[in-house]
C-alpha cells in the first residue's frame, strides 16, 4: 500500500468535497504557495501534522481521517470549525489617489478575517494610506477584498479599482456609486475638498488600460502603528 498516495487521494478528496475546484483555489484561501500544496495533493512532499491540521480546518475534515483514513471524512467532531481565514496583504492602496500595486505578487504579510461566508473565497488585503476615504476608512486602516466574481458587486459597495498607465498597474479605492441614468461612478468619502470629484467606471472597460474593479471590500481591520518620536529609556 503506497501511504502517502492514500493521504495526497484523501486530501484531493477534501478539497473537492469542500467546494474547491482547483488546488490553487485551495491554496489562495488557506493562504499558502500553490506549489506547495500541490506537491502535497500530488504525494510529491510527505505531510506533516502541521500541515495536515491546516488542511483539515480549511477543509472541514478531521486530520486523523487526512493522514490516516480514520473515522467518516468529516466525522465525529463536536468543535465547530471557526471561520476565521488567513488573508494575504498585498501592499498599500492611496485611497483617493492611483498608487502602483501588485495584488499578483507574493503578499508582504498576512492577516486575519473572521466571515464564514467567505470561508472559500480568494481574498486579499490592503493597507489604505492618506485622506481620501477617511470617512469610512481613515488612513492606517487595512481593508479585505474578494474578487468581484465571488462576492458580486453592488451599488454602494467600496471597490478597489485597477488601471494601466505607461506600463504601470495602479490600484485606488473608491466607492461605487449608480446613478439614476445608469452611470456608474466611483467617489471618494473624504472630509478633504482635494477629494471630491468620482470618477466613471465603464461597463465595459478597455482590457489594456481599465479601469476595471479588482476587488469588493468585504472586511476591515485597523493597523495600530508605533509611535514616531523618539524611543523612551525604560530600563
Amino acid at each position: 500500500m503506497d501511504i502517502d498516495r492514500d493521504v495526497s487521494d484523501r486530501l484531493r478528496r477534501a478539497r473537492e468535497a469542500a467546494g474547491f475546484e482547483t488546488a490553487r483555489a485551495a491554496a489562495d484561501s488557506i493562504g499558502i504557495p500553490t506549489a506547495t500544496y500541490t506537491q502535497h495533493e500530488n504525494g510529491i512532499r510527505g505531510l506533516p501534522a502541521g500541515k495536515a491540521r491546516l488542511y483539515a480546518h480549511a477543509f472541514a475534515v478531521t486530520p486523523e481521517w487526512l493522514l490516516y483514513g480514520r473515522g467518516e471524512m468529516s466525522g465525529g467532531t463536536s468543535e465547530p470549525v471557526s471561520p476565521a481565514r488567513r488573508v494575504p496583504v498585498r501592499g498599500v492602496v492611496q485611497a483617493g489617489a492611483w498608487s502602483e500595486v501588485g495584488v499578483e505578487e507574493a503578499p508582504t504579510e498576512w492577516t486575519f478575517l473572521e466571515a464564514k461566508e467567505y470561508r472559500r473565497a480568494q481574498l486579499f488585503a490592503l493597507d489604505v494610506r492618506g485622506p481620501s476615504m477617511n470617512r469610512v476608512f481613515p488612513d492606517g486602516s487595512r481593508v479585505i477584498c474578494a474578487q468581484p466574481h465571488e462576492a458580486g458587486v453592488r451599488d454602494g459597495d467600496y471597490v478597489a479599482v485597477r488601471r494601466t498607465r505607461i506600463g504601470l498597474v495602479e490600484t485606488t479605492l473608491k466607492q461605487l456609486v449608480v446613478e439614476p441614468s445608469g452611470e456608474i461612478l466611483l467617489y471618494p468619502r473624504s472630509t478633504d475638498p482635494a477629494y471630491q470629484a468620482p470618477l466613471t467606471l465603464e461597463r465595459s472597460p478597455d482590457s489594456q488600460e481599465g479601469p476595471e474593479i479588482i476587488g469588493v471590500v468585504v472586511g476591515r481591520t485597523e493597523v495600530v502603528r508605533a509611535g514616531r518620536g523618539p524611543l523612551l529609556d525604560l530600563s
